[in-house]
């Protein structure tokens, strides 16, 4: 193992993934890691890449993990690359899957916070970063040099903000406290600063491919549209062949009514409502049969009324006094409604039934609509994926 950066406290073995402590007397083992996982970037220990017009050189790489103590299944990991530069400089690239690349440089803590409680946190004396996030991490694995001791499972308390484009982030261990401050950095950016034309290729192979992915997702929103657009039309079609009243009592339970059908094929809707009202808590059923020219009996409507109230978080009063049915007639010709009282709690009922002809049924464009609105979620949904 060849030390690279004077400084440098922790060394990983490229073999064993061992973390050992040097820049002492004697070396300590610090602990057991385990293999790294791929990098999300072809970004690896060795490559050199240009930031600030000079040349720096990737010594090492940590695998952290954080997470929302109030939710346990609220995970996620970032990368960090120590950047060595021909300056002398250090600077830390990070990467997550929310805030892409951020190009961090270590700076000076001008006065006393609690990392634990302090809402803001302080650059100067005039400049304070509002505190966005505050949450526990660890390291998952590392390996190269660090400038720290430093080994797997170690945790930290991570404080993040963001004032005037720059991006903070405070890493608190029991050692030590640091501040960094970030510049987000594009990922073509990060492609040229590497000078690795393959992948900035593939960032533009997958911008096409996003963009392409936004396009169709746009398309499918506009088919919804029209389907909602159809939907509301259908709802308004239809050809009213008549309308009439009709009185049912428990006495007399049952009228008919002949209506005359132009045409055959085309759905006939059966509109219902009910002009008495129901008491509190009450309903009241209504059927209505189709008899057909050739004699067959349809069950077309089959509703009921009703009129509920309740205290649930307050006092509330719901009914509904309206419905419908519809039904393909096969042929032209006199039909016969017969519209019936079932059980209720009111003793009569005046119920308003409308017939109209040549109805579009709404259903067929609700459910285009849902299939496009799925097709469109999953495209966006894919998209972002491919950033």
């Amino acid at each position: 193992m060849n030390q690279v950066l004077a400084t440098t406290q922790t060394i990983v073995c490229p073999a064993c993934q061992t973390h050992i402590a040097v820049g002492g007397e004697e070396l300590a083992i610090l602990g057991k890691g385990v293999a790294m996982p791929a990098p999300p970037a072809p970004i690896y220990l060795g490559s050199t890449a240009t930031f600030e017009n000079t040349e720096f050189f990737v010594m090492g790489r940590v695998v952290y993990l954080g997470w929302d103590p109030s939710e346990d299944d609220d995970r996620w990991w970032w990368t960090e690359w120590l950047l060595g530069g021909s300056d002398g400089r250090l600077l830390w690239l990070s990467h997550d899957d929310e805030d892409g690349f951020v190009l961090y440089r270590k700076i000076r803590l001008r006065e006393a916070f609690d990392v634990r409680s302090s809402s803001v946190i302080p650059l100067d004396e005039n400049r304070r970063v509002p505190v966005a996030e505050r949450y526990p991490a660890r390291i998952v694995a590392a390996e190269g040099e660090l400038t720290w001791q430093a080994k797997r499972g170690d945790e930290l308390t991570m404080l993040e903000g963001q004032l005037d484009q720059k991006k903070y982030s405070v890493q608190c261990t029991p050692q030590e406290l640091e501040m960094y401050e970030g510049t987000p950095l594009l990922e073509t950016a990060v492609a040229q600063a590497f000078g690795n034309p393959k992948w900035a290729q593939q960032i533009q192979s997958r911008a096409g491919m996003r963009s392409m992915l936004y396009t169709v997702a746009v398309i499918a929103l506009m088919f919804v549209m029209a389907a909602c657009a159809l939907t509301g039309i259908a709802y308004m079609s239809g050809k009213s062949v008549t309308k009439q009243t009709v009185a049912l009592s428990r006495q007399s339970p049952s009228a008919t009514i002949q209506v005359n059908l132009n045409s055959a094929g085309r759905p006939v809707l059966i509109k219902t409502k009910m002009l008495n009202s129901i008491p509190a808590d009450g309903y009241a059923e209504l059927d209505i049969d189709v008899t057909t020219p050739d004699d067959d009996d349809l069950s077309v409507v089959s509703q009921e009324f009703w009129h509920e109230t309740g205290y649930d978080e307050g006092y509330w009063d719901e009914s509904d006094y309206s419905g419908s049915g519809s039904f393909v007639p096969e042929q032209r010709g006199q039909h016969i409604l017969e519209v019936q009282m079932g059980q209720a709690t009111v003793s009569t009922m005046q119920v308003e039934v409308e017939v109209l002809e040549n109805y579009f049924l709404p259903g067929w464009f609700v459910g285009y609509a849902g299939v496009f609105a799925t097709f469109a979620g999953g495209l966006f949904f894919w998209a972002s994926k491919k950033k």
